[in-house]
């Protein structure tokens, strides 16, 4: 049976927000590999996806491997991926003849590399900060009340996030952009068309469009003012559009 990924929504028929999720996607098309979606919403993972993988703590994604057996969290799926079909694409080093050498200092440092960068461009917290009271009002009343508690969380950390006024929000955005237009000018200056690699696209690309489709998934605007009003990082985005066609999932996103 073809790999089954199950993705993340907010609630059913929902939109695609979850970044993870969304890298393991892309690992997937790119080691060019069929595949089904099935969706799950925190509600699922909490009271079903818990004890069907006897964990403290389901997160997505989750894969379906060909065997029946099941794979969590998008790192652990993007080593298996590299490890079981060593003669597709390479995940970490795309322009690299297949099989690369999974055990290589080259590989550790490209797989470092793409973590480090990704840390370095946009902080998760950040990004968080103005996306997660949009995503909020998508959830219903116990799902919000889960998502949102300190429990969770942690103390405090809800009511300053949810209280930030317009201005501090629009600082953050302002800040987030200038690191992004810092990127570009380092990764996508002198012909260079991808983050990865100067000609294929790879994890550190995943790690970049993941963040973007985080603002995508709640905000058309935020998006733009993070992300596309820098012409280079718009170039880029449709190039990964075009090498990563995923209709299905920019289709759910708000128009406006």
């Amino acid at each position: 049976m073809p790999i089954k990924l199950f993705d993340l929504v907010p609630q059913p028929s929902g939109v695609f927000f979850s970044p993870s999720c969304l890298r393991t996607r892309l690992a997937l098309i790119h080691k060019q590999l069929p595949f089904e979606v099935e969706e799950v919403t925190y509600h699922d993972l909490r009271f079903i996806w818990k004890d069907r993988l006897e964990v403290q703590k389901a997160t997505t994604p989750i894969i379906q491997r060909e065997d029946g057996s099941y794979l969590m969290d998008s790192d652990k799926i993007a080593a298996y991926l590299d490890k079981e079909y060593p003669d597709r694409p390479n995940l970490f080093i795309p322009e690299a003849i297949a099989p690369v050498d999974l055990v290589s200092a080259g590989y550790s440092q490209a797989k470092q590399a793409a973590a480090d960068y990704h840390a370095h461009m946009t902080p998760h917290r950040s990004v968080w900060g103005i996306f997660a009271p949009l995503m909020a009002k998508l959830f219903d009343g116990e799902t919000r009340a889960y998502w949102t508690s300190d429990a969770r969380l942690g103390e405090g950390v809800w009511a300053k996030v949810s209280s930030r006024t317009e201005q501090e929000r629009a600082e953050i955005v302002k800040q987030l952009h200038e690191r992004i237009k810092e990127a570009t000018a380092d990764k996508l200056a002198n012909g260079n068309l991808f983050f990865t690699s100067p000609s294929k696209p790879g994890y550190t690309d995943f790690y970049v469009l993941s963040d973007y489709r985080l603002l995508r998934s709640v905000s058309p605007k935020l998006a733009y003012d993070v992300y596309e009003a820098d012409e280079r990082c718009a170039a880029w985005l449709e190039r990964m559009k075009q090498a990563y066609p995923m209709p299905e999932v920019w289709e759910r996103d708000p128009k406006e």
